[in-house]
């Protein structure tokens, strides 16, 4: 699995306490890297107001990357 990065925050995420969030959502792009290529796979969370969160993949808003090229 390739670098994580918070493509979105939500108007309504909370502050972060201790690296937890307790209220609103977030976006987070996933890349996996497999056999030389890369899918990227956007994740939505949604905070359960307990510490934890809840997860959303949706199989139609993940991306198949081009292939790398390799400089010359």
């Amino acid at each position: 699995m390739g670098v994580t990065r918070v493509a979105k925050e939500e108007p309504s995420l909370g502050a972060d306490v201790y690296g937890v969030r307790y209220t609103g959502s977030w976006i987070e792009v996933w890349p996996i890297e497999l056999c030389g290529r890369t899918i990227e796979v956007a994740v939505r969370f949604t905070a359960d107001g307990d510490g934890g969160a809840y997860a959303d993949l949706k199989g139609t808003e993940a991306k198949l990357l081009p292939p790398a090229t390799k400089a010359s």
